[in-house]
């Protein structure tokens, strides 16, 4: 295998016309072959790679470590709890990672720069990133062995305390192979003596992490064919014992009690196969506080029950949990709990407000039928006092730095390039702890914030609030690490609103792909630098999606604007449908002529005039001027947009209709939400403000 590999890099990186090499930079010496150390059995899929010099050794080096999988692992996931540890497993093994190098006598952490060992300690509030870089003296092998050894020790003391509780009833051998073979670990190194170049020698060090990546080796995935596949990823064999599950020839009675069984010691449902990896994901970090899918969506509904605020209704609610046995009624920890009818409870989760999750709670047919009964009460008696059901639907945001490769770059060719990344690691951790608490501000629960990524649940009525503040909040704290002159790092958000049912892996590619849009709104845009986009979808469970995207500055205040609108009830929500309607009537060809494209745009304009001027409100008056000129004027902004101004032909880059209506769709679901919720109009909070 060394052999195999070695040719391979050379392949992959020619002598001659290899990135890493730097023969005519003495400080960096000849470089005369590539060191592959192979795996340590037993520890998933260990590689790491050091470019050693030739004349002699070099007791400093630039050392980077990547701990995987990322994405695959933690998008496969069935719940929040699933969702969460996925990337707090990852983050929990780079602060042992860490903790490795951190103190050691010659070794300088780059990324993160940590001020404390505090900091990194296990379940510390802290979020590490699986790539690490540091600055070590010694041999680069020992110093990656202990790295390893201690990641291994992290990983067996969370499998440890994951299943302390669970002695019995499933495969434990087959269970702690696929958990330990669950993680790669790479490590490199590259010579750094005290001379070098720090930009230089980071760029070998980011070309070797590649190189080593694509040389990765495959271990062979512990299978049986006779056994069933998880539920969750289909990839691995199901541990659990198959009479643990309730089986057809079970009484009714033996079946509830494995059904229960089955929930409260392996956190599975009555018919989910769980492999090691999933057992690990549901029963790992019990201490961490989680809520539900549901909850999110229930948010602004139980936003209005802070108070008791009507005898009868109070009634009803408690008409409602009688009518279930303790047991069966879900709830939330302390840590995430709201607010719900005054003291009386603070625990309920959110979940309990739909119908359709009732079943989840309990199988008894009697006792679901009259819980159902209870609650369509209790939301009659809401409806009755103006207060409409919970909606279904919450959002999911993920938001991202903007070329912050860019931005990496260019500081390590400041003349302080090490320094100035310190710094800028720093950054991104003050950042973090700002991002936890502007997401928690907002009602939200962080499912992964570090550096710069953000990924978080949050309710419909503060989405968009929660969005800017973390936008401006990233802007503001990076706003000294200029790059290309005068450019200022900025975040990109993209928001997808998702129904409480959908799967959570792929509401995760709908916010992806919305943080992807996000990154790409200023692509049309001339003479606009930086990305600092906002890309928000509504992806009904029936029903198309409706994308509304552009640069966060401007889409805001515009979707703010709408919102206050249909809240005030100065728009029908209706209008933006017709207008939708009327922009796939007359639809612009992708690829027609620049008469045909000229005149359509035309045709859109004044006939989407003809319908903003004839709408009335829902009490029946026409829509006041000043509501009619504002849409007007956003209007006729988007279809400038679409013309140069040198009077060139109009642009292929979209359609300005459907811009607008899938911008007052966005916007009507956020002023039901913020209604439902009992919030004031965007304007008069900021005033209150």
């Amino acid at each position: 295998m060394t052999g195999y590999a070695n040719n391979l890099l050379r392949t992959l990186l020619p002598y001659n016309s290899n990135p890493l090499d730097r023969r005519d930079q003495k400080e960096f010496g000849v470089y005369s072959e590539f060191f592959l150390i192979s795996a340590w059995k037993g520890f998933g899929i260990v590689r790491s790679t050091t470019l050693l010099p030739s004349e002699e050794e070099c007791m400093r080096y630039l050392f980077q470590v990547h701990i995987g999988p990322v994405q695959r692992f933690i998008a496969s996931a069935r719940r929040t709890r699933d969702f969460w540890f996925g990337s707090w497993l990852l983050s929990e093994l780079a602060k042992a990672a860490v903790a490795t190098l951190h103190g050691r006598a010659g070794h300088m952490l780059i990324f993160p720069s940590i001020q404390t060992a505090d900091a990194v300690q296990p379940d510390s509030s802290l979020n590490v990133p699986n790539k690490l870089i540091a600055v070590i003296e010694g041999d680069p092998a020992e110093v990656g062995k202990a790295v390893h050894i201690a990641i291994q020790k992290r990983l067996d003391q969370i499998r440890a305390e994951a299943f302390e509780h669970i002695s019995t009833g499933f495969n434990q051998d087959v269970a702690k192979q696929q958990i330990n073979d669950l993680v790669e670990y790479y490590w490199v190194a590259v010579p750094y003596p005290p001379d070098a170049a720090y930009a230089s020698a980071r760029k070998r060090l980011e070309a070797l992490m590649a190189a080593r990546k694509n040389t990765r080796t495959f271990a062979p995935t512990p299978s049986s064919s006779h056994l069933p596949k998880s539920s969750i990823t289909g990839e691995l064999d199901g541990i659990i014992f198959k009479d643990k599950y309730p089986e057809y020839h079970d009484s009714e009675d033996i079946q509830q009690q494995k059904i229960q069984i089955l929930y409260t010691t392996f956190g599975a449902g009555e018919a989910e196969q769980l492999s090691g990896v999933d057992m690990l994901k549901r029963n790992g970090g019990r201490t961490m506080h989680f809520i539900s899918t549901s909850h999110v969506a229930a948010l602004p509904f139980m936003a209005r029950f802070t108070n008791e605020l009507d005898e009868q209704l109070t009634r009803l609610w408690q008409a409602y949990l009688n009518s279930l046995p303790s047991k069966n009624i879900e709830r939330v920890s302390t840590g995430v709990s709201h607010s719900f009818f005054g003291t009386n409870d603070r625990s309920i989760d959110g979940s309990m407000l739909f119908e359709e999750r009732l079943h989840e709670h309990t199988e008894d047919r009697e006792i679901l039928t009259t819980a159902k009964k209870h609650l369509r009460a209790f939301l009659k008696g809401a409806a009755e006092l103006g207060i409409t059901q919970p909606s279904p639907y919450y959002a999911l945001l993920q938001a991202d730095g903007d070329s912050m490769g860019e931005v990496i770059d260019a500081l390590a060719h400041e003349a302080n390039g090490m320094e100035r990344h310190r710094n800028l690691s720093l950054a991104l951790d003050n950042f973090a702890e700002q991002a936890r608490d502007i997401v928690k501000d907002h009602e939200g629960m962080p499912i992964y914030i570090g550096g710069d990524d953000v990924l978080a649940l949050v309710p419909l009525h503060r989405v968009l609030e929660c969005a800017d503040a973390l936008a401006q909040a990233f802007h503001d704290t990076l706003k000294d690490f200029n790059y290309k002159g005068a450019h200022t790092p900025t975040l990109s958000v993209g928001v997808a609103v998702v129904h409480h049912l959908s799967s959570l892996t792929d509401s995760l590619d709908t916010v992806r792909a919305a943080e992807q849009a996000a990154k790409d709104a200023e692509k049309a845009t001339k003479n606009v630098p930086g990305k600092h986009g906002l890309s928000i979808t509504i992806s009904r469970r029936s029903g198309g999606d409706y994308h509304a995207t552009g640069k966060r500055t401007e889409l805001v205040p515009r979707l703010k604007r709408f919102s206050d609108m249909v809240h005030n009830q100065m728009l029908p929500s209706g209008a933006a449908y017709e207008l939708r309607d009327l922009a796939l009537r007359l639809k612009l060809p992708s690829n027609g002529s620049t008469l045909e494209r000229s005149l359509l745009l035309n045709l859109q304009q004044k006939e989407a005039e003809r319908i903003i001027n004839r709408k009335r409100t829902p009490d029946g008056r026409l829509i006041a001027e000043e509501t009619r000129q504002s849409i007007l004027d956003e209007l006729n902004k988007l279809f400038e947009a679409h013309t140069r101004d040198n009077g060139d032909p109009p642009r292929d880059n979209g359609d300005p209709l459907m811009q607008l209506s899938n911008e007052l769709i966005v916007a009507s679901t956020f002023a039901q939400a913020r209604r439902l919720a009992g919030c004031d109009t965007y304007v008069l909070q900021q005033k209150d403000a």
